[in-house]
């Protein structure tokens, strides 16, 4: 899934949202490769996740989970809060 992922693919990325239902071993692969290939801020939308689960993806590289559903404005928060913080 990650293996094709390169990074003239997100060089022009401002940020990069992803919307996951079950962190998983190929989530933090994931995770992992965007974060060596970009320095743009990683957003999971996350649904039903625990409180070790939201601590381990955020150890692995997240910059910032929201729970899903979420908000279009909450999105929009969080996500000026991260570029700020690349600024």
């Amino acid at each position: 899934m990650y293996g094709l992922l390169q990074k003239k693919d997100l060089e022009s990325y401002q940020a990069v949202i992803l919307e996951i239902e079950k962190l998983d071993e190929i989530v933090l692969g994931l995770v992992i490769k965007i974060k060596s290939l970009v320095a743009v801020p990683l957003l999971v939308a996350a649904s039903q996740w625990t409180q070790t689960e939201v601590m381990k993806a955020l150890r692995y590289g997240v910059d910032d989970i929201v729970m899903w559903p979420v908000e279009s404005e909450e999105l929009g928060q969080k996500l000026k809060g991260l570029e700020l913080m690349t600024i």
